[in-house]
């Protein structure tokens, strides 16, 4: 009688890939907090707010749509590499044996 297993449904993709994922989840949540402390400060202004302040928020921002960005490519790329199992019915199983 063969040995039948299925192909794995789970992602797969490497460590390199996923550590990425991990840093650049965290780098986010870090601007993300930081953005946050910057509004607040802008926020709390009787007066004009800064230009460094102001400068400072568009750069964060700019920097967290691009980190946003390389997250979503490594989610496809991930994604794209995902093998379709194929069905395994009791009759299929029968029928390869």
């Amino acid at each position: 009688m063969a040995r039948l297993t299925a192909p794995p449904t789970a992602p797969t993709h490497s460590l390199g890939i996923e550590l990425e994922r991990q840093r650049l989840a965290h780098r986010a949540a870090r601007i993300r907090r930081a953005l946050a402390a910057m509004h607040r400060l802008a926020d709390a202004r009787r007066d004009e707010v800064p230009a460094p302040l102001l400068h400072g928020m568009t750069d964060f921002d700019r920097e967290l749509t691009r980190v946003e960005q390389r997250l979503r490519a490594l989610d496809r790329e991930v994604t794209a590499h995902v093998p379709i199992a194929a069905p395994t019915s009791a009759a299929s199983l029968q029928r390869a044996a």
